[in-house]
Formats: structure tokens, sequence, C-alpha cells
């Protein structure tokens, strides 16, 4: 049966629809405690320097991120309607909401939150390199298997867990690019460069499994009303290529950026040149 839009949506009230009262109240108090604590707070429980407007753009703009995977529309065209949406939902919170929040917390609040024992001490091995990549295609990959992708939209336990663990991952494969740490540093310009290389061919492996299928995975969304008229399998195709493209896309940027860096390096040239010398020589 092929429904419109309008007719998926019609049912639901305000509130359900854009989950206001649920995960759009959890992304505005994480908002409100981010600005309190980086500013009013900052100074009376011993934090550092204040977040620059960038930093602060970036973690506010992670709250949005995270509204809008788990609490707009898109939540409920994801749990009830296209494979598609699921995955757009999930390539959202790894590739957006992730590195949006860490590249806005300033040091000392990422000391704060990972503490000095044993939760600081494992963080520090699941953020080297290689098992940063590891983790990231191994949950990834777990979560997409058939049976469990299926019972995430039948347990509201196992769903949040879900998302739970993607949002984990993410922050986990982008601390080797965007560290605010110190201790725990980003790679150099040139490791980065193979660092991402590696997690786009990682990357290639779901999705041709997903994309180039003989038949659709996931039974749940098989039987659910076709919204558009979008046949099965090829929701699932957009699926995948949902995925290839949130990854290649945020991972390409940031290859980019390393690239002209290291490239400059490398030539001995200021990626930023000063203009004041070239002003004198006229």
């Amino acid at each position: 049966m092929s429904i419109t839009l309008q007719q998926a949506l019609s049912g639901t009230g305000f509130w359900a629809l854009w989950d206001a009262a649920d995960v759009g109240l959890i992304a505005l108090l994480l908002a409100a405690a981010y600005l309190v604590v980086t500013g009013p707070l900052r100074e009376r429980i011993g934090g550092g320097r204040a977040p620059t407007t960038t930093e602060r753009t970036c973690f506010l703009l992670g709250c949005l991120a995270l509204y809008a995977a788990l609490g707009s529309p898109l939540d409920i065209l994801s749990d009830q309607y296209l494979m598609s949406a699921h995955m757009l939902e999930h390539m959202l919170l790894i590739f957006a909401c992730a590195p949006l929040l860490l590249a806005g917390t300033p040091d000392w609040l990422a000391r704060a939150i990972l503490g000095r024992g044993f939760f600081r001490w494992i963080w520090s091995k699941c953020v080297h390199p290689a098992a940063a990549l590891g983790l990231f295609i191994s949950i990834l990959s777990l979560w997409h298997w058939p049976y469990l992708y299926n019972l995430t939209l039948r347990s509201n336990a196992v769903h949040f867990t879900e998302h739970a663990m993607f949002l984990l991952i993410g922050f986990i494969v982008w601390w080797p690019l965007l560290s605010p740490l110190p201790e725990m540093p980003r790679l150099q310009e040139g490791a980065k460069l193979i660092y991402l290389f590696v997690e786009e061919v990682l990357m290639t492996v779901p999705f041709a499994i997903i994309t180039f299928a003989s038949a659709p995975f996931y039974t749940f969304y098989a039987h659910a009303p076709r919204l558009w008229g979008i046949s099965p399998m090829d929701d699932q195709i957009l699926g995948g290529i949902i995925m290839r493209l949130a990854s290649a896309l945020s991972m390409g940027v940031e290859f980019a950026k390393s690239f002209f860096t290291w490239f400059a390096g490398y030539r001995g040239i200021d990626p930023l040149p000063d203009p004041a010398p070239h002003a004198q020589l006229r």
C-alpha cells in the first residue's frame, strides 16, 4: 500500500511528531548546561579558558543535530516506514552530532567528563587509532545485522541502546581527528590521511552488503506501508547510499583539510600566509 507523507504523519499529534517533551527537552537541557558550565559557572568550578565562538557554535549545532536525528519527524519515518530514514538518523548521530559536540568541547571540560579513574584509562585505549577504527566498523556492522536491526524496531530499550552506541562510536572514531586533549592528542596531518583512507575503505564493506543485496534484509520495512511507493529493495539501496555519502562527505572534508595542511607543511609553505610581507614589497 502506497501512502503520502501527509498520510504517514496525519495521525500524529504535535508533541509526538516533534518529540518536544522528550528528545527536544534533552537537547535543550544539554545546550543550556553547556552554556552555563562554560559561562557563569566556569570560574567557580575551576574551569579553564572560555570556549571560542566557533566552539560554542559547534556544540549548539551538535545539540540541534541530536534533535534532528531523534526528535524531528525523521524519527517517525524511520521507526514506521523507511529503512533509508532510519539510516539517515544513524548517520546524523555518527557524522554530525558526535563531531560537532566534540569540536565544541574545551580541554578542561573533556577532562572533567572523562575523570581520572578507570573510565579515562579505558577511553584512552578505545580512541587509539587502530582500536577506534576497529570498534567503529564492528559496532556499526553489528547493529546493521538484520536480526538486531529488526529487534530495535520492536523494543524501545534495544533501540535506545543502539542509538547510544552509535553516538558513542561517533565520539570514538572522531577523537583521533578532533581530540581536545593534548595528553590524548590528535593525529598528525599525514597520519590523519592514512586514518581517513582506512575508514573509507572499511565503510565500503557494510555499504556494499546493504546496497548490492539481492533481497531486502529487514523484514520490518518489507511489511511497512510504502511511503511514496518506494519498494523495500529501493529503500534499502537508498539507505546504503546514504550511509556511504554521509561518511564520504564528512570524512572527505576532513581529508581535504588535512591534505592541504600536510602538503603546505611538506613544501614548507604557510597554509595561511601573512599578507603583510607582500604589502611591504609594493
